[in-house]
C-alpha cells in the first residue's frame, strides 16, 4: 500500500495512481499465494521500482511507504482464503522490516500498518471498520509529521 500526496492533478499523475495500486497490488498476491520469502528480492525490485516511477512521473511528489498488515492466524485455513498457506501467515509478519529497509534505501518516510490494525475475523485478511479507521487515523498522524504541520 502506498500513499501519495500529489502535488498537480494532472491526467499522467492520476494514471500513475492506477498503475502503482496494480503493481503493489499484482506483488503482494504474488508473494502470499505461495508463502514463500524467496520473492522479498522481487518485493524489493517492484517497490524501488515503483518508487523510481513516482519521482520520475511527478518529482515534487512525496511518498510514504506503508507495509500491509498481518494475515490473520487462520486465513488458510476451511472457510477462509485457499490462496494462503500457513507459511503466508509468516511471510505477512517479515513483510514490515522489507518495506522498511526499502523505504530507508530510497530515503522516504515508513509506517508500519501491522502496529496499528489487523484483519477482521470474518475473513482473516480485510480490516473491518475500526480497524480501517486506527489505520487511517495513524496515516493521518505521519502525514502531519511529514509535513511538519502541528495537531
Amino acid at each position: 500500500m502506498l500513499y501519495i500526496k500529489w502535488v498537480s492533478g494532472r491526467l499522467q499523475d492520476k494514471a500513475n495512481v492506477t498503475l502503482i495500486a496494480n503493481e503493489v497490488e499484482a506483488f503482494y498476491t504474488n508473494v502470499n499465494g505461495d508463502g514463500n520469502l524467496v520473492h522479498t528480492v522481487q518485493c524489493n525490485h517492484t517497490l524501488e521500482k515503483i518508487i523510481g516511477q513516482i519521482r520520475s512521473g511527478a518529482p515534487d511528489s512525496r511518498i510514504l511507504l506503508i507495509s500491509p498488515i498481518w494475515l490473520g492466524e487462520n486465513v488458510w485455513k476451511l472457510g477462509f482464503d485457499p490462496e494462503f498457506s500457513e507459511k503466508s501467515v509468516d511471510v505477512s509478519k517479515h513483510l514490515a522490516k522489507v518495506y522498511r529497509q526499502i523505504a530507508e534505501k530510497e530515503n522516504i518516510p515508513f509506517l508500519n500498518a501491522a502496529a496499528y490494525a489487523k484483519p477482521s475475523a470474518a475473513d482473516q485478511e480485510h480490516m473491518d471498520p475500526e480497524n480501517h479507521r486506527l489505520l487511517a487515523e495513524a496515516i493521518y498522524q505521519k502525514v502531519i509529521e511529514i509535513e511538519g504541520i502541528l495537531g
